[in-house]
């Protein structure tokens, strides 16, 4: 029981692939299209929120007192 908890750490990656070559493999693959999904979905979301953000103009402040944003105040003018 001690070496299924504690592990052996004479052991290596490169000397447990070779005794369990499918299920490294199957690891590799599973962080390699975990990374490219990542990617995939960076690339989506900054696609989507340039499309959304180009929709819409910046605001335009009418007034010349200040707009109370958050607990700030912001002049306009």
């Amino acid at each position: 029981m001690y070496l299924a908890y504690k592990g052996d750490e004479a052991v290596t990656w490169s000397e447990a692939c070779m005794s369990y070559g499918s299920f490294c493999q199957k690891a590799v693959a599973a962080i390699a299209v975990t990374f490219v999904v990542v990617l995939c979905y960076a690339v989506l979301s900054l696609i989507s929120s340039y499309r959304l953000f180009s929709e819409y103009d910046a605001p335009v402040c009418h007034n010349t007192k200040g707009i109370e944003l958050g607990g700030t105040t912001a002049n306009c003018g």
